[in-house]
């Protein structure tokens, strides 16, 4: 049986990433993207993680499956808002929205993680019990897409936009920005 890599691999890359030259260019005319950019950062699993560690390799693998079912359930929130994830870092991550409604897709996308983790953060485990948390910030404007590296490339989001403080959403319910 022929698989079809590209399509098989497709869901997978970060679709910024797939649109990406082949080849490095000095000069990008695509470089300046428009959109808004969803920052989401978990809190809570250092404390899981510095607990599980006394369990040895089943604690590392114990952490490995809580990480794996939470951030399925964040990622098909975002995937499902249209959200494009283009940045992972420990238990945070950096979603791109572009397109039609995005401001507010990307809004919404922010207090449906809010709300999901609101619901499901508290978790039980052989070491004891944790209440995980979620922060989330904004930005919008236009966007810098630096694509830099030959053999292994790497997105670097530059420009006002990634440079300003990101607007954190208040609590659902609420019209106020902090």
């Amino acid at each position: 049986m022929q698989i079809d890599k590209p399509k098989y691999l497709q869901p997978y890359f970060p679709d910024i990433l797939l649109k990406a030259p082949a080849a490095p260019v000095l000069e990008q005319a695509d470089s300046i993207i428009s959109g808004h950019l969803l920052f989401a950062d978990l809190s809570g699993f250092t404390a899981i993680s510095e607990k599980l560690a006394a369990l040895g390799r089943l604690g590392g693998e114990k952490l490995a499956d809580i990480m794996n079912e939470y951030f399925d359930s964040l990622l098909g929130i975002v995937f499902g808002a249209g959200g494009d994830i283009i940045k992972f870092g420990g238990d945070a991550f950096l979603a791109l929205f572009q397109g039609e409604r995005c401001s507010t897709r990307t809004v919404d996308c922010a207090g449906k993680l809010i709300n999901w983790i609101s619901r499901n953060g508290r978790l039980s485990t052989e070491v004891g019990e944790f209440s995980l948390g979620i922060h989330c910030g904004i930005s919008s404007g236009p966007i810098f897409n630096l694509v830099i590296g030959s053999r292994r490339k790497e997105h670097l989001f530059a420009g006002a936009l990634s440079n300003k403080p990101m607007r954190q959403p208040t609590p659902p319910g609420s019209d106020n920005w902090r």
